[in-house]
């Protein structure tokens, strides 16, 4: 497979009350001391597309206050009686910075010769030897640190005070033997010509020297994961599962699937607490309600690699911790490429050269708009050669075309209308058609049918072509969750708080896609593990 090492601990779901369900399933035949930063200029608009700032002269004026090394909070009385939700916020922005995924350089030799700063539109800390100048200075600063958090907030000068009116975007930092920090204060915007609200406190995210590539630890461990107050942590139980739909599984799979399982274990949970004893349109209306109410907690776009980390890890192929791409993984040989994790290579035309982020629904589908930009339930690592080769064609089974990865992935006319389409390997085609048909009940409501290759997919009340919903449902069929489903949709939950239900109730498919009117729910709470 496509093999991007794991560099750091997979951190397990936080979550422990579970329950083990029986299931009666036929089993059928697999068919060196850097220089400081130290600069503050005069106070200039915050304003990423071109407010001007001279950057200083090298000196801070400013006595930098000692670090807090945790993430400990602190008190903002001032901000809470004027916006309490943003003082929350700013109480916790400690530890509020992250080294960007992938990021290749040295930061120690990088900070030797150049400043940070705040920037708006990347949210993060970028790096430059003086103030971005325009729109254009503004896109060239190189990201190096991006915020842990998402929100209505930013980061500016230590030396800010509330009533200032221009936020000054300069972000200290300080080099001693052993760390490096990073001092900043906490706003948030009010409008044009209006002074941002600003924390009273100095917030630092503090990194230890490390003999590594980056010369730091890189914090991408450290996102905090709330406690899910849906999820009963203390108890368990033991039901029976009804109404699993029997479909023979293809031959051509390798995991094994529900299908083969003796067992499921789930997580007592009330996320689906709401849709008990309801069949029919009342069902499908509100699930509909349950991941319009999850859909908007799924972070900022590179939050994902993240994310990634806790639920795209082969533990099922070559077992080896690895990213598993669904386009280079050879579920039954050896896989032909490896790559390390965080290895994202800008250049080269081939497979095997690097990988990033794809979109299985295309984001010109839906006009790049978040929160589907950001939703790992469906943007997924990929080798990143065949992503472009994907471009934004629809999933299908193709008739004629070619192989374009090493596992056998095709791109070709169509079945479905004749159009250009990416064929999948078999193992993988219900994980993509699953994908499919969640993105289609979340965002039903939502503007997804801006191109040619969308119209094709989605008709004109964003339900899925006829075509192309045959080929989903038959796909899902063939290809029933295996433990990679489970362990990706518990590892996206983890991070974005919301979940694919055909994967915890691959039944549910049948009642929104296929008419079935009897099926009446039972909750049983999260799918965690199949048990054979």
């Amino acid at each position: 497979m496509n093999k991007f090492k794991l560099m750091l601990a997979i951190s397990p779901i936080a979550v422990i009350s579970t329950s083990v369900v029986s299931i009666s399933c036929k089993k059928v035949e697999k068919v060196k001391k850097p220089q400081k930063q130290v600069t503050i200029p005069e106070k200039d608009p915050q304003n990423d597309a071109g407010s001007s700032n001279n950057g200083g002269n090298g000196q801070n004026t400013n006595k930098i206050k000692q670090p807090s090394k945790t993430h400990s909070v602190q008190s903002e009385p001032n901000l809470r009686s004027k916006d309490p939700k943003f003082a929350e916020i700013a109480e916790k922005q400690n530890q509020g910075l992250i080294l960007v995924e992938g990021f290749e350089g040295n930061v120690l030799e990088i900070l030797k010769t150049n400043k940070l700063f705040f920037a708006f539109s990347k949210r993060g800390i970028v790096y430059a030897p003086e103030k971005p100048k325009g729109k254009d200075g503004w896109a060239a600063a190189k990201l190096i640190f991006r915020l842990r958090d998402q929100g209505e907030f930013n980061y500016a000068n230590q030396s800010m005070k509330q009533g200032d009116k221009n936020t000054n975007d300069l972000i200290d930092f300080k080099i001693n033997d052993n760390e490096l920090t990073i001092y900043y204060k906490v706003t948030k915007y009010k409008g044009k010509n209006k002074p941002p609200y600003v924390s009273e406190n100095v917030y630092t995210s503090v990194f230890k020297l490390e003999k590594n590539q980056n010369g730091i630890e890189t914090h991408q461990d450290d996102f905090p994961v709330e406690k899910d107050p849906d999820n009963d942590q203390d108890s368990t139980s033991i039901s029976n599962v009804e109404n699993n739909p029997k479909h023979e599984k293809s031959s051509k799979i390798v995991a094994k699937s529900i299908n083969e399982a003796k067992q499921v274990e789930y997580i007592n949970s009330n996320f689906y607490a709401s849709l008990e004893g309801k069949s029919g349109q009342a069902l499908i209306d509100e699930l509909f309600k349950i991941q319009k109410a999850h859909r908007d907690k799924t972070g900022g776009y590179d939050q994902l690699h993240t994310t990634y980390r806790d639920s795209f890890v082969d533990k099922y192929y070559e077992n080896d911790g690895s990213v598993l791409d669904i386009y280079t993984e050879i579920p039954n040989g050896n896989d032909k490429y490896n790559f390390e994790f965080g290895k994202y290579s800008a250049t080269g035309n081939r497979e095997g050269s690097g990988m990033n982020r794809e979109h299985l629904v295309a984001q010109s589908w839906f006009n790049r708009a978040a929160p589907m930009k950001n939703d790992a339930h469906h943007v997924w690592p990929s080798d990143k050669q065949v992503n472009a080769l994907h471009s934004n064609f629809p999933f299908g089974e193709v008739k004629n075309g070619r192989i374009i990865s090493s596992n056998g992935t095709k791109l070709g006319a169509g079945v479905e209308d004749g159009g250009q389409v990416v064929e999948p390997n078999d193992e993988f085609k219900g994980d993509i058609a699953r994908a499919f048909l969640y993105f289609a009940l979340t965002y039903k409501d939502k503007s997804i049918r801006h191109n040619d290759s969308a119209q094709r997919f989605f008709d004109p009340g964003n339900k899925i072509n006829k075509n192309f919903l045959k080929t989903m449902l038959k796909w899902h069929y063939l290809d029933p969750i295996s433990q990679f489903d489970l362990d990706r949709n518990n590892g996206i939950y983890k991070h974005q708080k919301n979940r694919n239900p055909f994967i915890d109730y691959p039944e549910l498919v049948d009642v929104v896609f296929n008419g079935n009117t009897s099926y009446v729910f039972t909750n049983k709470g999260l799918a965690k593990t199949l048990i054979f």
